[in-house]
Order: C-alpha cells, then sequence, then structure tokens
C-alpha cells in the first residue's frame, strides 16, 4: 500500500470513528432527547388547541375597462408566439394602488366600526384610534394579485366569521363607489372639469337671459330690426295722413263755415294724428311701439346685451360639445371591477393549523435538542481536558 492509499484510508477510519462518537454521543442522551422533543410536542399541541379558530372570508375581482377587449385580443395572439401579456396591467395596478390606501380602509373600519372590535378594551390613549386600527387592520386583511390573469385577491381573517365575510364585503362595495367617483384618468378629470365650467357657463347664459328679459320688458323692444322696419312705414304713413288732411283742411274752410261739422271732424283727426306723430317722435317709455327719439339708445343697449347674451350662449355650446366628446371618452377609458367570486361565510378555520404546528415543532425541537446534546457534550470535554492538565 502506497503513501497516498494509507492516508486515504487513514482518513475515511477517522470519518467513520467520528460519525460513530457523534451516534454515540445522541444515543447516550436520547432520553434528554426524547423528553425535550416530547415536552415541545405536546407544548405545542396545548398551545394550538387554546388558539382561537381563526376564518378567513376572501373575494377575487377582475379590473374591466375598454381597454381589456383589446388587451385580450393581443393576448391570444402572444400566446400563439409563445409569449405571456398580462390582463391587468395598468388597471390592476390602479385598483391595488386603492385598495391599499389609507382611505378604503378608513371608510371600511368606519363603515363596520371596526375600533370597537379591534380593540375590546379601548384603543392606546396616546395614539390616534384610526390609525391604531388601521395598523392592527392591516395585519387581518391581504391584497394579492396575479400578474397572468390579472385577478385580484381581497382577504380578510378573523376569529369571528360572519365579521370577516362583511369586511370583504365592504371591501368590494367601497372599491366599486371609488372607482365611480374618484378621478383615475385623465379623461375623468376632464369630464368633471368641463362639468364645473359648464354649470358656470350655464349659469352665465341665465343670468344674460334674464337681464335682456328685463330690457325688453321695459323697453318693449323684440326684435329691433323688423320694429324699427314697421315703425317707420307706419311714422311715414301718418305723415303722408297728415299732410293730406292738412290740405283738405286748407280747401275746405275757404267753402265752410267756421264750426262746420266737417272741419270740426277733420281738425279732430289732426289732432290725433299729431299727438301720435309726437309719441313716436318724442321720448316715451310706455309705448309698444319704441319712439323713434329713444331708438339709437336703446338699440344700443339692446346691442351690448344680445352680445353679451350670444358671448355667453357660444360658450356654453362649445362647452356643451366638449363635455358630451369627454363623456364619451371617458366611457372608452372606463375601469370598474366585476366580482368573480363574492364572498361566502367561511366554516372552516384556516389558523391554527394543529397538525402542521406539531410537526414543525417536533422537527424543530429534534435539532434543537441533538444541539444542545452536543453543546453539553463538548463542555463535559473541555472539563475532563481542564482536569486531566491538572
Amino acid at each position: 500500500m502506497n503513501t497516498q492509499d494509507r492516508n486515504s484510508f487513514n482518513q475515511y477510519d477517522e470519518d467513520v470513528i467520528d460519525l460513530y462518537e457523534l451516534w454515540q454521543t445522541i444515543w447516550k442522551r436520547k432520553k434528554f432527547i426524547t423528553i425535550f422533543c416530547s415536552a415541545a410536542v405536546v407544548l405545542t399541541a396545548i398551545v394550538s388547541l387554546i388558539m382561537s379558530p381563526i376564518f378567513r372570508a376572501e373575494s377575487t375581482v377582475l379590473p374591466i375597462s375598454s381597454k381589456t377587449n383589446l388587451l385580450g385580443g393581443m393576448s391570444d395572439l402572444a400566446a400563439l408566439a409563445g409569449m405571456s401579456l398580462g390582463a391587468g396591467g395598468d388597471d390592476t395596478t390602479k385598483i391595488l394602488a386603492v385598495l391599499n390606501s389609507r382611505t378604503i380602509k378608513e371608510i371600511v373600519i368606519t363603515e363596520l366600526d371596526l375600533v370597537k372590535v379591534i380593540f375590546e378594551d379601548g384603543p392606546p390613549e396616546n395614539r390616534n384610534p384610526m390609525l391604531a386600527t388601521i395598523e392592527k387592520f392591516e395585519d387581518m386583511v391581504t391584497v394579492t394579485s396575479d400578474k397572468k390573469s390579472g385577478l385580484i385577491t381581497i382577504a380578510f381573517e378573523n376569529k369571528d366569521p360572519e365579521l370577516s365575510k362583511k369586511v370583504v364585503e365592504s371591501y368590494v362595495r367601497n372599491l366599486k363607489d371609488i372607482l365611480n367617483t374618484k378621478s383615475l384618468s385623465v379623461n375623468k378629470m376632464k369630464r368633471e372639469f368641463l362639468e364645473q365650467q359648464l354649470k358656470n357657463a350655464d349659469l352665465r347664459l341665465k343670468k344674460g337671459q334674464s337681464k335682456m328679459q328685463r330690457f325688453q320688458e321695459k323697453s318693449k323692444i323684440l326684435e329691433p330690426k323688423e320694429q324699427s322696419k314697421g315703425a317707420i312705414s307706419f311714422y311715414t304713413q301718418l305723415i303722408a295722413k297728415r299732410t293730406e288732411l292738412e290740405v283738405k283742411k286748407e280747401s275746405m274752410e275757404s267753402a265752410l263755415a267756421p264750426g262746420s261739422p266737417m272741419l270740426k271732424a277733420i281738425e279732430t283727426q289732426l289732432k290725433m294724428i299729431n299727438q301720435r306723430i309726437r309719441t313716436m317722435e318724442g321720448k316715451g317709455e310706455n309705448s309698444a311701439i319704441p319712439s323713434l327719439g329713444n331708438a339709437p339708445g336703446k338699440l344700443s343697449r339692446y346691442a351690448d346685451h344680445y352680445r353679451e347674451l350670444e358671448v355667453s350662449a357660444t360658450i356654453y355650446k362649445t362647452l356643451l360639445q366638449l363635455y358630451e366628446q369627454s363623456k364619451l371618452e371617458e366611457a372608452q377609458e372606463s375601469l370598474f371591477v366585476q366580482v368573480i367570486d363574492p364572498p361566502v361565510l367561511p366554516d372552516r378555520k384556516v389558523k391554527p393549523k394543529r397538525a402542521l404546528m406539531v410537526v414543525v415543532a417536533g422537527f424543530t425541537s429534534l435539532f434543537m435538542s441533538i444541539f444542545i446534546v452536543f453543546f453539553i457534550e463538548w463542555l463535559e470535554n473541555i472539563k475532563e481536558e481542564k482536569q486531566a492538565q491538572f
């Protein structure tokens, strides 16, 4: 046997001896190991029996938007090419942000009055009750998503199965409300902005219409062009009739005696026509036909009111068109969730998992006891060596 073979044999012999010594150490203290492991298993079993059972309620939702169909088609094409595209994308990210936000947690906690449930003896005096409740609440609720399918799972764990179901139901319901009311897209914010501007424009238009109505009632001007045209025509007719009567009167005065009934009739007609002419030429405000003397000023004020009303109407019409367009764009970019699996009342506990706890305790205590045995054996060997030196 050469030197290399002899060294290999000696190394093998030492390894065998070391393993045998380790086994001897374990066997020598098998009673301690057995008692330690048994105690750990029994203690774990007792603790698992004492622990309150925890029930888990969950619901699965799927983000839905106008882009889902297009994305679904692209996913099919990608699958044929051996690739994978997520179905959720940005929609899933937005919904996860809402579900993990403090806002929805506060809504759920307030709606179900969870402060009293989580803190049976009341929240800490030196803490904000809502913030302290949210910290405990976050340990009970889990929100997860599947990147491939885009499905989002909302789960809540509590010792009360009915409460677990109610919390998940509240989460889903308030998620829908937030998606309907909050601005989660540019088009939605644009629509809300235009909606406010449209209200202001509508108010301005109504004020302009009321102002124009009051002016028309006071000035008797309804349609200046037609009214002016009719007033001038009527005024011309009156002038012509007056001229005719004056000529007729002059011709009859030479033939008839003063105080003749015919002359009196002509004079009466002239008096009425002159009075009408003076009214039209004067500054009167009560005539149904606008006086010619006031016509320039009234038409100027009418033009101002009319221009202001037309500007308001144009602005309103433009904003209305933009608003309708933004509503269409928002509908094309709408985001909501479809409940795939609604929450149900859990009838089986998820915690504690007694069998798993006992098995884990058994293996853990076994390794710990072996480590303790070797540590004790090492200490005894050190002690013997020191005693042998003395």
